[in-house]
């Protein structure tokens, strides 16, 4: 397959089981000044992702002014010609607290651990992740392939 071409219907699943079986993503945001840079767990539902964060936190000030977001999900890989991952632009939008139960019952079941900790605290907000544009690298298929997912001419797949 050539670098960057279109992502078929088969890479949509496998994009949607490989956000769903990793924990950690890693987002940028920028307010016009210094860009930021945070890992966050998070979950999935379809092809949205969701985080938590204290409404406190730098990167809800900065997403409160600008919530332009990319992210990655990847692994730490040794060799080159087996990285996979995805990368992903979009909106980010704080939901409110009567619009966030789903989410917080999500990270409940995704990691058990957060139970010990009585889940996700209550001040915190949960963040939704709208894609824009996904890239999906495969280079076991071969090296720098990028397969690219315009959300916008498929927007069905938000509602996934």
């Amino acid at each position: 397959m050539p670098k960057g071409s279109e992502i078929i219907e088969d890479d949509i699943q496998f994009i949607i089981d490989y956000l769903g079986s990793h924990n950690i993503a890693r987002i940028a945001v920028a307010d016009g000044q210094m860009p930021l840079a945070n890992t966050v767990f998070y979950v999935s539902d379809g092809i949205k992702l969701y985080f938590s964060s204290s409404p406190d936190s730098r990167k809800i000030h900065v997403l409160g002014s600008n919530p332009q977001i990319s992210l990655t999900v990847d692994e730490d890989y040794e060799d080159w010609s087996k990285i996979k991952g995805i990368e992903i632009t979009g909106r980010a939008l704080i939901l409110g607290e009567g619009r966030s139960q789903k989410q917080r019952e999500m990270f409940t079941a995704k990691f058990s651990q957060l139970r010990d900790f009585g889940g996700i605290p209550n001040h915190h907000v949960i963040v939704e992740v709208i894609p824009e544009k996904i890239c999906y690298l495969d280079y076991e298929e071969s090296f720098g392939t990028k397969r690219i997912l315009h959300i916008e001419k498929k927007k069905s797949l938000l509602s996934w």
